[in-house]
Formats: C-alpha cells, sequence, structure tokens
C-alpha cells in the first residue's frame, strides 16, 4: 500500500494577501526614496508629529503625468520636460506659499499641504486638473494636452510618514489605472475616486 505523506496545509489566500502587502510596501519604499528634494519625507514627519501634539491637520498629494497618447504608461517618452516643466507650474499655481511642492519620480510631484484636510485637498486637486487641461505644449503646429493622475492621502491616526506616503501612492496607482485625468483619495481603508 502506498504511504500518504502527511504535508501541512497552505494558506493560499494568506499568502498570496502577504505578497501583495510585501510587493506594495517594497513600491511605497521605492516611492517614497524617489524625491527630488530630501528634505520632503522630514517634513512630512515633522508635521506629523505636530499634529499629534494637537496641530493641524496635513494632506500629501501625489500625482504623475499621465502616458501620452500611444506612449508608455510609465512616462518614458523621449523628453517629458516640457510636460514636467507645465505640471510643475500649475502646481506651483494651485497651492499656497506654505505648501510645500517638489519633484517625484521622473515624472510627478509631491505636495506637502500642512492645515488641510483631506476635503480641502479634494479642492487643490480639481485646480491642478484644471489647471492641466487648459495647458498645452506647442510642438511645432500641434499643441497637444496632458493630463496627470493625482493620489490623495490626509494624516490619520497611528500613520507616520511613510504610511502617509505609501497611502498617497496607493490613490495615485489607483487613479492611474483607471485612466487618465483622475483623482483617488485612500481615506486610510481604501481608495475612491473624487
Amino acid at each position: 500500500e502506498p504511504q500518504l505523506v502527511k504535508r501541512p496545509l497552505t494558506n493560499r489566500v494568506g499568502d498570496d494577501a502577504r505578497a501583495v502587502r510585501s510587493a506594495t510596501e517594497a513600491a511605497a519604499e521605492l516611492a517614497a526614496e524617489a524625491f527630488a528634494d530630501t528634505t520632503f519625507v522630514p517634513s512630512v514627519a515633522r508635521r506629523i508629529a505636530e499634529w499629534k501634539r494637537g496641530g493641524a491637520t496635513l494632506t500629501v498629494v501625489l500625482t504623475r503625468l499621465d502616458a501620452p497618447s500611444g506612449g508608455s504608461p510609465d512616462g518614458q517618452s523621449s523628453d517629458r520636460r516640457p510636460s514636467m516643466r507645465s505640471l510643475l507650474q500649475a502646481a506651483r499655481e494651485c497651492v499656497r506659499e506654505m505648501d510645500m511642492v517638489t519633484r517625484w519620480q521622473r515624472d510627478g510631484l509631491a505636495l506637502l499641504l500642512p492645515n488641510t484636510s483631506a476635503a480641502d485637498a479634494k479642492i487643490v486637486a480639481r485646480r491642478l486638473r484644471t489647471a492641466l487641461s487648459g495647458s498645452s505644449l506647442q510642438e511645432s503646429n500641434h499643441r497637444p494636452e496632458f493630463t496627470a493622475g493625482i493620489g490623495i492621502a490626509e494624516g490619520i491616526e497611528g500613520n507616520d510618514a511613510k504610511r502617509v506616503l505609501e497611502r498617497a501612492w496607493l490613490a495615485l496607482e489607483a487613479a492611474r489605472n483607471a485612466g487618465p485625468a483622475n483623482i483617488y483619495i485612500h481615506d486610510g481603508l481604501k481608495t475612491v475616486a473624487v
């Protein structure tokens, strides 16, 4: 008679969930390291510490250029500098002097909005989207419009800087996966379209 070998049962769903969580954390770690201004993440951490001591809330907004029609979704087109200049200009027009704007990734920006709730950040994000839709790049006689996905995360109880950035990144990924010019917010549990 053949011997039956008892093997421990594996929780495939649990293993898959852990793998997804691990991949998400690794991607968020890479995202957090991709800031042009190395003071951005410490500034988020400082604002969170102030908020925990009774200060005003803060919100982080991440935005990346959407792929141009026919382009690659990761923004690897030949020259995105004009688009990035327009994105930076539009962002600066939509924020206050106290807000922080820095380059993030090759084709995106990060905004730190102190004293701003997620509801107010939605207004800033919509203004940014409107400013971008009115922007065009002059290339010969052709004026292509460009768009950007936007992700929002407000500081919430139990979050450190890394977690707020991770939530903003998850919201941005949901926005970009939904199509061009989307805005999503991560409310601490899930991403929701704005």
